[in-house]
């Protein structure tokens, strides 16, 4: 890997750590989110300072290329964030339920208070 290359791949990096800490601190991504793209990071700068571990790595897996090795790698890692996103999606989606029907059976319940004391109003009107 050429020094050019290298020192792209850190600044990059370095910036996605960035932009990641920053959007934790501004509140606008929380932590439990973040830690997969903070370790990301971090592991593109340690493979940009060390590009030797890549081919090592390369080597011992069966890998012809570390260029391979590479991409599978970022094929793995977007799988694992799809899956986790879908996770995520998909409590929300029975948190959302969940929440959709306690406002329901309140709404009702509101309702039927207000209609309770409606007609105990007119009673002692009437009285």
């Amino acid at each position: 890997m050429s020094a050019q290359i290298r020192i792209a791949l850190v600044v990059l990096a370095a910036l996605l750590l960035t932009c990641i800490i920053e959007l934790v601190f501004r509140r606008r991504l929380q932590l439990k989110y973040s830690l997969m793209w903070l370790v990301l990071s971090l592991l593109l700068i340690v493979v940009a300072l060390f590009p030797g571990i890549v081919t090592g790595l390369a080597g011992l897996l069966g890998f012809l290329a570390p260029s391979n090795l590479v991409l599978f790698a970022a094929v793995f890692c977007l799988l694992l964030i799809c899956l986790s996103l879908t996770v995520i999606v998909s409590w929300q989606s029975r948190d959302i339920r969940s929440l959709i029907q306690r406002v329901a059976l309140l709404e009702k319940d509101a309702s039927e208070s207000a209609s309770c004391a409606d007609e105990a109003n007119d009673r002692d009107y009437a009285e």
